[in-house]
């Protein structure tokens, strides 16, 4: 049996929320290499702000994935809703604790 190999070469455009700490929108993505412990980042090439954010991210990660993970972190109206969901399950939390107290200081 005889084999066919074809190469292909795809263009996506990929788009990522400013930076978080200046709105810039030079930022570069990467990852630290090829080993269980790879550290992938985006770096905000702004001189004068230079934030980064990096997560454990495994072996070849995906520039979409590093992309995506830098969206969470950097794209207000995501990080507003899930500070508000956080927010919401703690007022729960603490209001379920200050009942579990009343009810057994009776």
């Amino acid at each position: 049996m005889g084999k066919l190999t074809i190469n292909k070469t795809i263009t996506v455009d990929l788009e990522f929320a400013p930076c978080l700490k200046c709105g810039g929108h030079d930022i570069q993505f990467g990852d630290c290499g090829y080993s269980s412990f790879n550290v992938a980042f985006g770096h905000c090439m702004n001189k004068k702000c230079l934030h980064e954010f990096s997560y454990n991210c495994g072996v070849f990660p995906s520039k979409q994935e590093i992309v995506t993970a830098w969206n969470v972190a950097n794209d207000i109206p995501t990080i507003l809703v899930d500070k508000r969901l956080k927010l919401a399950a703690m007022k729960k939390e603490i209001s379920d604790l200050e009942k579990l107290h009343k009810q057994r200081n009776k």
